[in-house]
């Protein structure tokens, strides 16, 4: 029974001596201390445990996977800012006990290390340090960081590692950051070794990302006068101090980020007539003289409802670690339409949604190079294998309109787009530029080229012919 430290009258003091404490908390019990139950005597330690200590919690953005659009578009070296009024999710979680920790001084109810025991609210535990909190992603166009942010008062959070170094952590984030209830639905969800963002609904134009930081290999710090620390915990960063004292960005955890969807960029022309005769235009001609023109186009079967495991800790299974999944158990799907580039604003229909064309696309050229001209639209959406058939696939619908003897038609097409995936790479984080070939006002053709937010190409930009009527 002597194995806590309980003198409750010192637990403050502690707070301010924490580079002097010991380092695991624990001591024999003095002859002064209360004699108290033993469940009152682990509470007060925990208390005591999870106080802050001196050591703030510092992020770095380490090697990024490039984003696109406007809202996150990094710099040559993959730095980038994240969107005014945008926020990562950051969660900081015990993975484990310190290896150089006796498991038998710390309490039951922290050994366990159950993510879903800890409170909801508790913003200082031992298990759950950090659970959601907002950041920004800043850059000075040489480096990246992670500032947290307090959203009700507009300025800078600092948070602090525990005092207690029983446990080692690790940071995971995701994007664009959801409330706690979003449309009456809790989103959050904690079982002991998972942490999952549900009623992830995607409208086409946001991107999801998700990244953790590697602590399997954080830079170790090994001291000849202590006992070395697993990252990452107060003592890892005193040890730092006393070891090295410089480039503690070194030892900072980084985030490498990755997309969880996937991009179609459009591009529309008119189809040639003979493939390989690109002076023939006689099908542009065509469509020229019934001023062709398109006036909107929509995936017609999206799936937009969608859940994040942001963090899973269970050895078997860290794979599911930023793993993205469809919510519910039969494929839910509506119609989106296709967005602006570089915009969140549909690219052919008015912010209310009526049928108001805003600005029809003329065709006007029988050729694109999808590596240079800007596309007609584009849209994320979750890669097809999230739907559990291996036959799903999405559909695109393109509406024309078109003039004949002055009397005007309008046609929509759908051409089921074959997306090019494997066994392993189920094209997320993949950018598909998807050529729409318009051969008449009743044929139209889907070229897909597959390109990547990682630079991929298979010797002729990734082109690939999907054709549908």
């Amino acid at each position: 029974m002597n194995k806590y430290l309980f003198v409750l009258g010192l637990v403050g003091t502690a707070l301010f001596s924490a580079c002097s404490t010991s380092d695991d908390l624990t001591a024999e019990q003095p002859s002064v201390t209360p004699v108290v139950e033993e469940q009152t005597k682990e509470a007060a330690l925990i208390l005591e445990a999870a106080q802050n200590s001196e050591i703030p919690v510092s992020i770095g953005v380490g090697s990024s996977r490039g984003f696109t659009r406007a809202v996150l578009n990094p710099d040559a070296n993959g730095n980038f800012s994240t969107e005014d009024g945008k926020y990562l999710g950051v969660f900081c979680l015990a993975t484990g006990t310190q290896s150089n920790v006796d498991e038998s001084v710390i309490p039951e109810v922290i050994r366990t290390n159950n993510w879903n025991t800890a409170a909801e609210d508790d913003k200082a535990g031992l298990i759950v340090r950090m659970n959601n909190v907002p950041a920004k992603v800043t850059t000075d166009g040489t480096t990246s960081d992670v500032q947290f942010w307090d959203i009700d008062n507009s300025r800078v959070q600092h948070w602090y590692y525990p005092m207690g170094n029983w446990m080692k952590y690790n940071f995971y984030a995701y994007y664009p950051r959801q409330e706690k209830v979003v449309d009456g639905n809790t989103t959050l969800s904690f079982s002991a070794n998972q942490v999952l963002e549900k009623y992830y609904e995607i409208d086409g134009s946001q991107d999801i990302i998700w990244g953790m930081s590697d602590q399997e290999h954080a830079t170790p710090i090994t001291s000849s006068t202590a006992t070395d620390a697993d990252p990452y915990c107060a003592k890892y960063f005193r040890l730092w101090k006393e070891v090295d004292g410089t480039n503690i960005q070194n030892y900072y955890p980084k985030f490498e980020f990755k997309h969880k969807l996937v991009q179609l960029r459009f591009f529309v022309k008119a189809a040639l007539k003979d493939p390989d005769n690109p002076d023939d235009h006689t099908v542009l001609t065509d469509l020229t003289s019934k001023n062709m023109q398109v006036t909107d186009m929509y995936i017609s079967n999206a799936i937009y409802r969608l859940s994040l495991i942001v963090a899973n800790k269970n050895p078997e299974t860290q794979y599911k670690n930023g793993q993205l999944s469809m919510m519910g158990n039969s494929v839910l799907t509506k119609a989106l339409r296709i967005k602006e580039s570089g915009l969140d604003k549909n690219r052919f229909r008015d912010e209310d949604d009526n049928d108001i064309v805003d600005n029809p696309f003329a065709i006007t050229d029988d050729a694109v190079d999808v590596t240079s001209a800007t596309p007609v639209g584009y849209i994320l959406l979750a890669p097809t294998k999230v739907s559990g058939d291996a036959n799903f696939k999405y559909q695109l619908v393109v509406k024309v309109q078109y003039t004949i003897d002055e009397v005007n038609y309008t046609n929509e097409i759908p051409v089921a787009l074959d997306l090019p995936t494997t066994e392993t790479d189920d094209g997320t984080g993949k950018i598909y530029n998807i050529v729409v070939s318009v051969q008449s006002p009743q044929e139209i053709h889907a070229k897909a080229t597959l390109a990547t937010w990682e630079v991929y190409d298979n010797g002729n930009n990734g082109r690939i012919d999907v054709n549908g009527e």
